[in-house]
């Protein structure tokens, strides 16, 4: 999966003009799963809907670039819910025309700007919802929000605890202990930027994802 999302990302580069020439760089791969609900009423993970709220990946030059999505959701049907709520913007994060709404549906990758342009939130999930997420840094933006943040750790550490207090805010209560860091660990899984290979395989744009495991 790493190796056919790195292909689309360079093909974009060859014709997206501001990120021609750009030293790119691939994050981690993330697993989300939203449990999913019908019972009104209920928390998220307790039998309720799951959603998240809107925001940009980007909203202070941490580095993030490009956003890629991709998603493992068989049999998904409308009933299901958790499609993904984009509001194209400017620069500025001012929207421009409507919303557009995207059916997370099985071996779909989606590749958008992390930035201001691209605000989105997850609609509320009534089935369980499964993604893939995989942010690509721009390598001099990266190393200009980690001199101002400390290190790389700290810019994670920081990511989590947003990430924390926007679940706080979303359900109303504070996340499980398997999802919080020990405040006793000194060390917090961090990003590691790796750069990108290359093309290496010379049909990637016609390999069928579903032969992935």
């Amino acid at each position: 999966l790493k190796e056919i999302k790195d292909q689309v990302v360079l093909a974009v580069k060859d014709k997206v003009a501001e990120l021609s020439g750009e030293d790119i760089q691939r994050g981690n791969l993330m697993c989300t799963c939203y449990p999913g609900g019908t019972k009104k009423g209920a928390e998220c993970g307790q039998g309720g809907p799951c959603r998240y709220v809107r925001h940009c990946d980007n909203p202070n030059s941490n580095g993030r670039r490009l956003t890629a999505i991709y998603y493992l959701n068989k049999g998904w049907e409308p009933s299901h819910g958790g499609c993904l709520r984009v509001y194209p913007s400017d620069s500025e994060g001012n929207e421009i025309g409507g919303h557009v709404d995207i059916e997370p549906r099985h071996d779909r990758l989606l590749l958008f700007f992390s930035d201001k342009r691209v605000p989105h939130e997850v609609l509320d999930a009534h089935a369980p919802r499964y993604a893939i997420t995989t942010w690509y840094y721009s390598a001099t933006e990266r190393a200009q929000a980690e001199a101002v943040a400390g290190d790389e750790e700290a810019i994670e550490a920081a990511r989590i605890t947003v990430e924390i207090e926007r679940f706080k805010g979303k359900t109303g209560s504070a996340p499980s202990n398997v999802c919080q860091p020990d405040s006793k660990q000194e060390y917090v899984a961090t990003v590691r930027d790796t750069p990108i290979p290359g093309i290496v395989h010379p049909n990637a744009a016609t390999m069928d994802l579903e032969e992935l495991d």
